[in-house]
């Protein structure tokens, strides 16, 4: 279970902006992404310009908060009146959370909370129960799958810059269709292995390849 909440996006669109959150448990980072998705103007979600950011190893006590700022910020561990407070940096060049087409999720491999602003710019909490979120849906998921496959997700790295997201742990017979970018050919397989059973991606998300 994910035991953080995405309290706001804030000073959007500036060199200082940043994605909160607040640990609803004592909770560990470890094995959580953030990802940012920009949609085109159907509602398709462009796979080539998602950003994913990978949380270091860092427990978190009840109440504590994250904060992940899109350029770089120096204060790595806050400590105020409110609480604990830790940022991180995700050193990108240009500001991503400004725009109508946004949305921001929190992953583990198992469970997936979203966020999405409802207006271009002005920064914008969560409601105050802090518990409405959008589920990722079974398409997105699966369309999401496809992109990582054909290496449509990108990830920043220090030196190269975005990179192709790289899937470690496949196994060896499942190797070749990530080698190939050939999500058909690995959904089939897997069919045929019995790991999974006719999902397949809708016609929305093949037409959302077809839109970038």
């Amino acid at each position: 279970m994910i035991n953080l909440r995405i309290t706001g996006l804030y000073n959007r669109g500036q060199q200082d902006e940043y994605v909160e959150l607040e640990a609803a448990a004592r909770c560990d980072l470890e094995g959580l992404m953030l990802v940012r998705y920009l949609y085109n103007a159907e509602g398709f979600p462009i796979y080539s310009q998602a950003r994913l950011y990978e949380f270091p190893d860092t427990n978190l006590r009840k109440g504590n908060r994250v904060r992940l700022y899109s350029g770089f910020t120096k204060e790595k561990k806050v400590r105020t009146p409110e609480g604990v407070t830790y940022n991180f940096s995700w050193n990108l060049d240009t500001p991503i959370w400004d725009g109508n087409h946004v949305e921001c999720y929190i992953m583990s491999p198992d469970e997936r909370i979203g966020f999405a602003p409802c207006n271009p710019i002005e920064d914008h909490e969560s409601p105050a129960e802090r518990g409405t979120f959008l589920p990722l849906g079974e398409e997105l998921g699966m369309s999401l799958a496809k992109a990582i496959v054909e290496g449509n997700v990108q990830v920043h790295d220090e030196t190269l810059g975005f990179v192709p997201l790289k899937v470690t742990g496949v196994p060896e017979d499942e190797q070749v269709f990530f080698e190939n970018g050939d999500f058909e050919g690995l959904l089939k397989h897997m069919q045929e292995k019995g790991e999974i059973g006719t999902a397949k991606p809708s016609k929305k998300a093949k037409k959302s390849k077809k839109s970038k």
